[in-house]
């Protein structure tokens, strides 16, 4: 089994559901997350994330808790903005 610890602090990609209405259902959508802290060490566990997300008015970025991500950092995620936090 893989050792979970090694995930905190990791940018992954999550799966988010979201009502699509123009389906009237339920859809999944893949969003970037900050791994915080986890619930377990080894094997399925739950993970504490945060979402990374683009700030479009600049004056509502917090110097102390938003950390800016290029996404030429990280292209694997795909991030469609050139910022995000």
């Amino acid at each position: 089994m893989s050792n979970n610890t090694s995930l905190i602090g990791k940018i992954k990609s999550s799966r988010f559901p979201y009502y699509d209405s123009k389906t009237r259902a339920i859809r999944f959508k893949n969003r970037p997350v900050l791994i915080l802290n986890i619930e377990k060490e080894t094997g399925f566990t739950d993970l504490t994330v945060l979402p990374v997300s683009s700030i479009t008015i600049r004056k509502n970025i917090d110097k102390k808790f938003d950390l800016e991500i290029k996404s030429s950092e990280y292209p694997l995620l795909e991030l469609s903005k050139e910022v995000s936090y």
